[in-house]
């Protein structure tokens, strides 16, 4: 078998990535802010989609996106019993429950695809900081404040826009790291110190912008970074077909399809039939 090499970038993706489908219940049982911690790990993965997509051909970008198709027929199925139906309610909330994360980046990549044709780079960067803006500002609008399924849009528009435009460097001070980590560290000790809440750790785009500067080849197949496609894509389908026909328990569930998620990946990654996935999995 081929050897596997550790990606930092990729390995922390996947990591959270898994995470994130555990936090629903982790932050029950420790009473965590599910908000920020999601907003946390998902502007992570869009900054790492964005930062792979920059080094991509258009047309293989398309093809990131080809699995969405794919397991919504699929899905469609499974809640269906397994019955040709089409229904457009049905479409709609499968995305936005199992496939919103890199719904969102298939709409981010052409929002900022046609901006940079239109108006420019600059104008496209400084849109990304005022939506920045927008959402840290969104609570004390008025007019902003009752459109709330958009809020967080804005963040990870911002962070996209961001990570499109970070570049390797062929050395980062170890110093940096440390740095950008104690400021992560001070950021939350102050908002628990002083009661604040505005939704997100400022302190962690630092972070994400170190993680992505050090990767050395963003064109790179690695185990991880497959792997981290076949969590997005895969395991959404694994989780329905569990519950809607073998187990309830959510916990049991979300184990055994990460399980059988991670099984699926290996075969795929190990036999890397380029057809099959592109059709599944979206990179190759």
């Amino acid at each position: 078998m081929k050897k596997i090499n550790i990606h930092l970038a990729s390995f922390l993706g996947l990591i959270l990535l898994i995470t994130s489908f555990f936090t629903p219940i982790l932050a029950t049982l420790i009473k965590l802010n599910t908000d920020t911690i999601f907003r946390l790990i998902n502007s992570y993965l869009i900054a790492y989609f964005a930062y792979m997509i920059s080094f991509m051909d258009t047309k293989k970008v398309l093809l990131l996106f080809l699995p969405l198709l794919t397991f919504t027929i699929i899905n469609l199925f499974i809640v269906n019993g397994f019955t040709p139906k089409i229904n457009k309610d049905l479409i709609y909330l499968n995305i936005r429950n199992f496939y919103d994360l890199i719904g969102l980046v298939g709409i981010f990549f052409l929002i900022e695809f046609l901006s940079n044709r239109i108006f420019g780079n600059t104008f496209t960067s400084i849109l990304g900081i005022l939506c920045l803006g927008v959402f840290f500002y969104y609570d004390y609008s008025k007019l902003l404040i009752n459109l709330v399924s958009f809020k967080d849009v804005f963040l990870y528009f911002s962070v996209y826009v961001m990570a499109l435009r970070v570049r390797a460097a062929n050395k980062i001070n170890p110093i940096l790291y440390i740095l950008a980590i104690v400021l992560l560290i001070g950021e939350i000790y102050i908002n628990k110190r002083f009661s604040l809440s505005y939704g997100y750790l400022v302190s962690f785009l630092a972070i994400i912008y170190f993680v992505l500067k050090q990767i050395r080849n963003p064109q790179e197949l690695t185990f991880e970074k497959f792997m981290i496609f076949v969590y997005i894509y895969i395991f959404p389908s694994v989780y329905l077909a569990l519950n809607s026909f073998v187990i309830t328990d959510t916990a049991i569930i979300l184990v055994l399809a990460s399980l059988i998620t991670f099984f699926i990946g290996q075969i795929l990654f190990y036999f890397k039939i380029k057809f099959i996935n592109y059709i599944f999995v979206g990179i190759n």
